[in-house]
């Protein structure tokens, strides 16, 4: 938990980017159809950044964030696989399934060709 607090407080003391939340858009009369967020996406805030982009030093600096955000990403899932694969699977809920006859097999088999 120490690198991903101490990734997220890098980001407090940078200026170049902020994000905004759709309902709360600066830019709405100025930049409606080239920064609206599709409609599939509405939770996700919308990122601003100067008319002339980052800075390099700026985009070296998210690359590298992202970069290790992805390790820690990677890292969890292999913890939470390992701690799956070794859990067991009562039979009760083994039980609960629904049942597949073997014609059902068949029927699926033979139109999915």
């Amino acid at each position: 938990m120490g690198n991903q607090q101490d990734c997220l407080d890098t980001f407090k003391d940078q200026n170049q980017f902020y994000y905004t939340d759709a309902s709360t858009d600066e830019d709405v009369g100025e930049q409606k159809g080239k920064n609206s967020r599709k409609d599939d996406k509405w939770w996700l805030p919308t990122p601003k950044v100067p008319p002339n982009g980052l800075s390099d030093f700026e985009r070296k600096w998210l690359q590298s964030q992202k970069e290790s955000v992805n390790q820690i990403l990677k890292a969890a899932m292999t913890i939470n696989a390992q701690v799956l694969a070794e859990m067991e699977i009562p039979e009760s809920y083994i039980d609960s399934l629904p049942k597949v006859s073997n014609s059902s097999l068949t029927y699926l088999a033979e139109n999915l060709k």
